[in-house]
């Protein structure tokens, strides 16, 4: 039986100084809705890092590999995208990883 569980994207990154989780709480709701509109998105849950000052995590449930990774294209030119984008301190140096759901045993 395939196992209809969803993809898992997490995003990790740090913000600028003085950026706090009510700020991206309030960015990553206007980029949902632009994330729904791509397609394939599920969910979204906001993470602070435990590791690193500044850091954060973004878990993002998806429905397929492809909805994930063609995600920020197709958002990348929304005025939610460069909203988040303005938080973000280095965005070069964000880390995207992927999980496929393996079922269980």
């Amino acid at each position: 039986m395939p196992n209809s569980a969803p993809v898992l994207e997490v995003v990790e990154f740090t913000t600028h100084d003085g950026v706090s989780a009510d700020d991206l709480h309030k960015a990553l709701e206007l980029l949902e809705a632009d994330l729904r509109q791509a397609g394939g998105f599920l969910a979204q849950t906001l993470y602070a890092s435990a590791e690193q000052p500044r850091g954060w995590l973004i878990s993002y449930h998806w429905a397929t590999v492809e909805d994930a990774k063609q995600s920020m294209a197709r958002v990348a030119a929304t005025a939610s995208f460069a909203a988040l984008m303005q938080l973000v301190d280095d965005p070069g140096a964000i880390r995207m990883s992927y999980g496929i759901p393996v079922g269980s045993s």
